[in-house]
């Protein structure tokens, strides 16, 4: 089963049947980046200061251990094309013609994100942390810009390192049923601004 990346919801201490995507920050990315990023990958920045996809072309499941510390997750692009033309996309192409790049990244830490899982998950397993799922960018999709992320179910564990935590799932009231869509947020320390050190980049 396709995954879809990370999809804002809500924020901790809401309702998350308001799907409230919690607005997002505008990040720059280099001129002539060829690297693929697509809605609902993970954002980090570079040492240079520039939003890079989280782990490059690989992608990369986060941990507070690891170099690799998100600051949000891209909701949207926009860049300036070949043809001088300016494109707002669901993904960006990684031509490296393109100029003028920024992404759109939900980047508060208590953002509450839906995300599939690559196996069934119950409701014991909130509560837990996670990882996901380490994914090419030929995993995602072209068409639709949507990212190919998933929770590795595998992953779950009381383990402190784990970047996700898993606070729920897609419905709340789903007390006795296995599901595949699960609510999650950055672990402490996992997100960049939660890290007291700060963002690091590979």
């Amino acid at each position: 089963m396709a995954g879809y990346g990370l999809r804002p919801v809500g924020k901790g201490g809401t309702t998350i049947t308001d799907y409230d995507s919690g607005g997002f920050w505008e990040y720059p990315i280099a001129d002539g980046s060829t690297i693929k990023f697509y809605n609902g990958d993970t954002v980090e920045l570079g040492t240079d200061g520039y939003a890079i996809r989280a782990g490059g072309a690989a992608g990369q499941s986060p941990t507070s251990v690891d170099g690799f510390r998100p600051i949000g997750v891209a909701v949207g692009f926009k860049y300036t094309n070949s043809s001088s033309t300016p494109v707002w996309s669901q993904w960006y192409d990684g031509n490296a013609a393109n100029t003028n790049i920024s992404v759109m990244c939900a980047d508060d830490p208590n953002q509450i994100f839906m995300i599939r899982s690559s196996g069934d998950t119950t409701f014991a397993d909130v509560g837990f942390n996670a990882q996901l799922a380490t994914t090419n960018v030929t995993d995602a999709n072209d068409i639709t810009g949507v990212s190919g992320i998933t929770l590795n179910d595998a992953t779950i564990a009381a383990t402190a390192t784990f970047g996700l935590r898993i606070v729920g799932n897609a419905n709340q009231e789903a007390t006795t049923a296995t599901t595949r869509d699960v609510l999650v947020r950055f672990n402490h320390g996992t997100h960049a601004t939660t890290n007291p050190t700060g963002t690091t980049a590979e």
